[in-house]
């Protein structure tokens, strides 16, 4: 992994469009003087490194990989590497990523599935507060019946 500090800031803009920031508000996030931003635009200065590590820091759904080191996606969490030995006793490296969009999904279909279970909890409170309404009449009827015997 090499570290170039032109295409950091090249990443860290494309990770601003993607996320809709607006010049002014990637400015104030990563503590430069908005005026310098076209400098940064026009790739003759990059963004000092420890602006950007404090930016990574801020928004945790940013892969930090991919912005310093062009590795992986945008976003997601940086890859994890496991170390297994093969059968014949080779050492072998996998990757394992995260992929935010698919946990966005999950949650989202989970909410969705909570929402659900929400609104039967509340018929089901109706209905039991309609028979509760209905039980209280009748004993009210019992009573006066029995009054009247």
């Amino acid at each position: 992994m090499d570290f170039d500090g032109q295409a950091v800031t090249e990443r860290v803009f494309k990770v601003a469009e993607a996320m809709e920031l607006k010049d002014v508000t990637l400015a104030k996030e990563l503590g430069v003087a908005k005026q310098n931003m076209p400098k940064f635009k026009s790739n003759t200065s990059g963004f000092p490194t420890w602006r950007v590590v404090n930016f990574l820091k801020k928004h945790r759904e940013i892969n930090s990989e991919w912005v310093l080191f062009g590795e992986g996606n945008m976003f997601g969490k940086p890859a994890k590497q496991k170390m297994t030995m093969t059968e014949t006793g080779k050492m072998v490296f996998t990757t394992e990523t995260t992929d935010i969009k698919a946990e966005v999904e999950e949650i989202k279909r989970l909410k969705a599935i909570l929402e659900e279970k929400e609104q039967k909890i509340e018929m089901q409170r109706d209905i039991i507060e309609s028979q509760k309404q209905t039980i209280m009449n009748q004993d009210s009827y019992i009573k006066k019946l029995l009054d009247k015997l």
